[in-house]
């Protein structure tokens, strides 16, 4: 899938933690494309990881997104996240923001039906407890 990468990279950005996770920060509003980029970063930089039998873990920051958009218009970025939970390599993704952004994972979480490897938390530090145990 092609995205507006120029738009979306200003949205998110992925690095590996220097103690061996992938950490995803994601800042502002977001949009179709940026969440798709994202998703097929973290898609790929997992993929990398799991083919040299080391673990994926990821943690995800969306304590800069002031806002979800539960609108029509991301709809097919709620999929492509669902469907890279469902089918992508990891071993465990934690997800810390706001109230609004644990619901909505949440959700996304269930209809993947991945709740034993993926979790949402209100703080670093719960969401790091967590991926590293």
């Amino acid at each position: 899938m092609k995205y507006n990468s120029v738009m979306a990279k200003d949205r998110y950005k992925i690095f590996v933690n220097p103690a061996g996770f992938i950490e995803t920060h994601f800042i502002g509003n977001q949009t179709p494309d940026s969440v798709i980029g994202a998703v097929e970063d973290l898609v790929k930089r997992a993929k990398k990881l799991k083919a040299h039998e080391e673990l994926a873990l990821i943690l995800v920051d969306v304590t800069e997104v002031p806002k979800i958009d539960i609108s029509g218009k991301m709809a097919k970025a709620r999929k492509e996240a669902v469907k890279a939970m469902t089918n992508a390599e990891y071993d465990r993704i934690a997800v810390y923001g706001n109230v609004a952004v644990q619901i909505l994972v949440n959700t996304l979480v269930m209809i993947a039906g991945k709740r034993d490897k993926i979790r949402v938390f209100a703080s670093r530090i719960e969401a790091l407890k967590w991926l590293r145990g």
